[in-house]
């Protein structure tokens, strides 16, 4: 717990940690985030097969095989809205979306 914010109840901290990552691998391709973001969230790459999987590796070009999903999507958001509404002092303050 930091400054009173509980960031690990529903991963919010880990959450928002792997959104940063992919941000950045978004932003610089392949480098040091996007090393992270693939040993964190492998969940993001999604092959036809393993020929594929393997060339796409072969020429680095792993930042371009990144897909995001609709429910990885609702999740960052899930994630951002619950820090913010941990962070908002005021009573009434919003800790999860509705699905």
């Amino acid at each position: 717990m930091r400054y009173g914010l509980d960031l690990e109840t529903g991963q919010v901290k880990a959450t928002i940690e792997e959104l940063h990552l992919l941000g950045n691998a978004a932003r610089h391709g392949d480098g040091g985030s996007l090393t992270k973001l693939r040993d964190r969230a492998p969940h993001l790459w999604h092959y036809a097969d393993s020929t594929v999987a393997a060339k796409s590796e072969e020429h680095a070009i792993l930042s371009e095989g990144i897909q995001l999903s609709d429910s990885g999507l609702t999740r960052y958001v899930r994630a951002l809205t619950r820090f913010w509404g941990l962070a908002d002092r005021e009573p009434g303050a919003v800790l999860d979306v509705p699905y």
